[in-house]
């Protein structure tokens, strides 16, 4: 009998506009050693009505969501507000991440000690 145990698997949720910033979090998740899952939708979905984003979220109950904000913003940030204020989204984490940070600092001010990374 071994005296490891399993550490549970922590599932990470991801929201976006891209497959290539899929790829970079999953790589990103990987490289950290910890027992993660990462499950992702693309905003269009639910703005489409595609799929229930209470019913996503209850279904994969992630500890922690990622909202990417890219084009088109003024869309994809209501969306972030909506889903930031959201009764399901009680208890998890919550990271944003955009490439826009002149309407980032509009949005969090310019004291949120936001992480800017510029390629």
């Amino acid at each position: 009998m071994s005296n490891s145990t399993k550490t549970a698997e922590r599932i990470v949720a991801l929201f976006n506009t891209s497959n290539e910033t899929v790829g970079m979090i999953r790589t990103i998740l990987k490289e950290t050693g910890d027992n993660q899952s990462l499950v992702w939708c693309h905003f269009a979905d639910f703005k489409r009505g595609i799929v229930d984003f209470a019913t996503y979220l209850t279904k994969y109950n992630p500890e922690l969501v990622i909202v990417n904000v890219s084009a088109p913003y003024e869309e994809n940030w209501q969306f972030f507000k909506t889903i930031r204020g959201s009764d399901v989204m009680r208890g998890r984490g919550l990271v944003l991440m955009t490439p826009n940070k002149a309407r980032l600092d509009e949005v969090s001010g310019t004291d949120s000690h936001a992480l800017v990374v510029q390629s």
